[in-house]
């Protein structure tokens, strides 16, 4: 999802995961798709391949994302672009996931990817971009989001034939002070003035069950897709909303927990405005011919 995420096998520090169950083997693991008992196994592993400072921008790392997951695999036909698919031993334990999506037009996209420390080295990366390219022959491209300092990534995916086609800048600003025009603050103002959010109790809804949700927001004059992350980030899918202080003013309003405005954007100019910080950089890879992985395992 295009939604401010990295994945998290973008961010892999390496560090330790819960414990499952090692043969020593590839051959008896086969990837499947994610069931209900394969979440079981997850724990903090999310949490763990991604540095602290970064994990409060990215939806795979807030509190509901398992439970999310959960929902996918048990009405996959209300989520017809997801494609969640395991590598799993005899035991039932996972040793990789990877969320991928294929929306109509073909172009697929890696959302999240990660490994088990007990099972890395073994070219379950690489066995995962294959099986999806096999299984999904509607899918034309394949593209994903990684951190440029994570060099492992990037030579594992510029080796299965992934190039980078885009630099991302991972921006934040604190939200600008509340200033009028909020209903929730000022009832006796006009609500014209204030925060319209179609289908608003389904969007908290969303947030409060999965730590994440995204909504159009209108304000007095202008408007915006934004969405809440965790307890206190304000993600700005658009870069008009987050150059717009007034709008943010009224998000603030409306939402006055929360604190950090997020934004990712290619323009690199936008990190030297008053008030932003660069936080970090990803670049998009695409491979933009599926037929070398799919020829490979044919043969």
């Amino acid at each position: 999802m295009r939604t401010a995420t990295v994945s998290a096998a973008t961010g892999m520090k390496g560090t330790a995961g819960p414990k499952t169950t090692d043969t020593g083997r590839t051959d008896d693991l086969r990837v499947q798709p994610l069931a209900d008992e394969h979440l079981a196994h997850f724990g903090d592993i999310l949490r763990s391949t991604v540095e602290p400072e970064h994990q409060r921008f990215l939806v795979d790392n807030q509190h509901g994302y398992l439970d999310y997951l959960r929902l996918v695999t048990r009405f996959p036909a209300s989520f017809p672009h997801h494609r969640l698919r395991v590598i799993a031993g005899p035991d039932g334990g996972p040793a990789a996931f990877a969320d991928f999506r294929v929306p109509p037009s073909g172009a697929g996209f890696l959302s999240s990817l990660v490994v088990f420390p007990e099972f890395r080295r073994r070219g379950l990366s690489r066995r995962l971009l294959t099986a999806f390219a096999c299984e999904f022959r509607e899918a034309t491209t394949l593209s994903l989001d990684v951190f440029v300092d994570n060099e492992a990534a990037i030579g594992l995916y510029t080796s299965t034939g992934l190039r980078p086609i885009a630099t991302e800048y991972w921006l934040v600003r604190d939200l600008p002070e509340a200033r009028a025009g909020s209903p929730l603050a000022h009832p006796d103002e006009p609500a014209s003035q204030g925060l319209e959010i179609r289908d608003l109790p389904q969007v908290m809804s969303m947030h409060e069950a999965y730590g994440f949700s995204s909504f159009v927001a209108a304000g007095a004059e202008s408007r915006g897709r934004v969405g809440l992350l965790g307890a206190e980030v304000v993600n700005c899918f658009e870069e008009a909303a987050f150059t717009d202080l007034d709008f943010l003013s009224t998000v603030a309003r409306t939402f006055p927990d929360r604190r950090t405005a997020f934004h990712s954007t290619p323009h690199r100019g936008l990190a030297g405005e008053p008030g932003v910080r660069l936080v970090n950089t990803s670049v998009r890879m695409e491979l933009s011919d599926l037929s070398a992985l799919r020829s490979a395992h044919d043969t």
